[in-house]
Order: C-alpha cells, then structure tokens, then sequence
C-alpha cells in the first residue's frame, strides 16, 4: 500500500526529535489544539501482543526475551511490559537485543522489525487513508512515529516540527525512564543526526525550560501556522 504525499485539506503534521526529548509531551499538546494523534509505538506494542508474534520473537530470540514472574504478582508494576494470555515480552531485555553499534544489534533490529514494522506500516497507512476522506480544512493530524526521516514518513507531511533539547534535559529525561545514560546513548546510535533533523525540520521547537513553556511554545506554533486556515 502507499500514500500520495499532502493533503490538500487538512495538514499532517509530524515530530522529531532526539531520544527522550519531550516529543511525547509536543504530541500531547497538540491534541490539546484537536489534533488528532496516530501513535505508531502504541501499533507495535498491539502488534507486539499477539501469540503468534511472541512465538516468532521466542524462536528467534530465545526464552531471555520473556519476563518471568510468578502469577499473583502480575498488576500494575507489569503496565509497561507488552502481555499475552499466557507469556510477557521483556521490552527491556529485547532492547538491549537490537539497541546498539554491533553487527548483531543491527541485525536483530532488522529482524524484529521485519516482524513488527509491516503490520504498524499498514495500519498506519490504513489510519492516514481514513482521516483524509473525512478531513476538513481546519483539522490535522500529528504523527507520532519513531524513526520519521529514517522510514520515509516525512514526505506525507505538511509540517515537520523539531524538538530541541539540550543533552543534559535528555539525559535527565532518560534516567527518569529508568534508562542508563548507555542505554539512552545506544538508541541514539540508530537515529538520524540531531544536525540533520534540525536542517530537514519545517520547523524547530526549543525544549529548554518549563514543560508550561513548551506548552506555550506549541501552542504558539500552531496559532502562527494552522489556527488561522
């Protein structure tokens, strides 16, 4: 399947940024403005829950990609682990698998996204091709995908908005996540340079105080450029 770029009524907006600068928190915004938000790394943790994609991932992989646990101790805590009826996937321990600058990681990266990244790919497409043939003039729609430049998904989009924040702010975003400053630093290492995000960005939104002033920041983007249509 495959899109035609640009919409001619409503616009398609998509973020970038470095790891753990705060995209999350753009795309939040601009919901806030009534965008409405396609999520791809939500896709792939549904993708991620069906058996038999457990199953391919355990073949490949081995049983160290499923989080052990006993029975009565699955709640909560667990939120952030992808679940199936009967097995976990250990997120963490698959990114340490594809995660890095070794032939290895790269080739299994390769494999789970020959895995995952299809069926996101076709919902996605899926998902553009259904808002377009009801969009409106006013309305638009944010892209919330990893790896924007690197899949191609910016040649859909009317606006590229860039997050800029400086290294340290990220860092101290990452430890929150509960990520080592090698684990931030290894999902990096697959990424677009931070120099070329900024130079192919339509625009870039500086991340470097307040999360209120980010805010204001987005909200003033979005005034300047769709609030007027």
């Amino acid at each position: 399947m495959s899109l035609e770029p640009a919409s001619p009524l409503g616009k398609i907006v998509g973020v970038v940024g470095g790891v753990a600068s705060g995209k999350s928190a753009v795309t939040q915004f601009l919901a806030e403005l009534g965008g409405i938000v396609l999520n791809a790394d939500a896709m792939a943790h549904d993708v991620l829950q069906q058996p038999q994609v457990v199953d391919a991932l355990v073949e490949h992989f081995g049983a160290q990609v499923l989080l052990t646990f006993p029975s009565q101790e699955i709640g909560s805590s667990l939120e952030k682990e992808v679940r199936t009826a009967e097995r976990v996937l250990n997120r963490s321990a698959i990114g340490k698998l594809v995660f890095g600058k070794t032939e290895q990681h790269r080739v299994n990266m390769q494999y789970l996204e020959s895995v995952v990244q299809t069926q996101v790919r076709d919902r996605l497409i899926q998902e553009i091709e259904c808002w377009r043939k009801g969009a409106e003039a006013k309305s638009f729609l944010v892209l919330d995908v990893p790896l924007l430049f690197e899949r191609g998904w910016d040649r859909f989009c009317d606006y590229v908005l860039m997050v800029d924040t400086p290294d340290a702010k990220r860092m101290e975003n990452a430890v929150r996540r509960g990520w080592s400053e090698s684990d931030w630093r290894a999902r990096e290492q697959i990424q677009l340079a931070l120099s070329d995000k900024r130079d192919r960005a339509t625009y870039s939104i500086p991340n470097d105080s307040s999360l209120e002033n980010l805010r204001t920041r987005v909200r003033d983007w979005y005034a300047t450029h769709l609030g007027d249509r």
